[in-house]
């Protein structure tokens, strides 16, 4: 038979006044910890008729408040720079790479605070090639096709080609374009379809 305890993990006793009782799963929450996890405010079912106030001692002095540093002291407080040229961003990276301050990119707020605002529909794009760069010499205000095509990606490294598949060069004259962009090689559009008749004239004959 399990125990019925008496204490939270973290030493709170099981009290009806300290303790929150789960309707569906019927678990104990311990509302002190609830309370002291990660210094997060009350929740409004534990105190139905408002918040406490929180006052400051009497006769305690009131602490200077601190002075924040300027956008552009705090990002640079976060550079490093490297030999290569680069300026490596050391604060926070997104999954893709990015440097991130706050909910905006780093390379694009330092870039816009050292040469100004970016045109509206153009996009950074990295010299580089390094995403964590944050060196406005390294960044180039660029439209957003140009940005992919500059890329490593399967649509960039398509544009670049200049033969297809069998070696045929992609020219006007022997060049289908599709509708969505794709290219067809008509050389080998025309091989294909006459070995295909070939085909159907030799199985006619048989």
């Amino acid at each position: 038979m399990r125990l019925r305890r008496t204490h939270c993990p973290r030493g709170h006793e099981y009290t009806p006044e300290n303790t929150y009782v789960h309707a569906a799963s019927g678990r104990r929450f311990c509302q002190t910890c609830r309370r002291l996890r990660s210094g997060c405010r009350p929740r409004s079912r534990d105190y139905p008729f408002g918040y406490p106030r929180l006052r400051r001692p009497q006769g305690s002095p009131k602490e200077p408040r601190q002075q924040r540093q300027p956008l552009q002291a705090r990002i640079e407080a976060r550079i490093e720079k490297l030999a290569t040229g680069c300026w490596r961003w050391t604060g926070r990276l997104c999954r893709d790479g990015y440097g991130r301050i706050g909910a905006a990119s780093a390379h694009r707020v330092y870039y816009e605070l050292i040469k100004g605002s970016v045109a509206p529909g153009l996009t950074l794009d990295h010299l580089c090639r390094n995403r964590w760069c944050v060196n406005p010499d390294h960044l180039e205000p660029v439209s957003n096709r140009d940005n992919i095509l500059r890329g490593e990606s399967f649509s960039a490294v398509n544009a670049r080609k200049t033969h297809c598949q069998k070696g045929h060069p992609f020219t006007p004259e022997t060049t289908y374009l599709k509708k969505n962009g794709h290219r067809t090689c008509k050389t080998c559009h025309k091989e294909t379809a006459s070995r295909r008749r070939r085909t159907r004239e030799s199985e006619v004959r048989s």
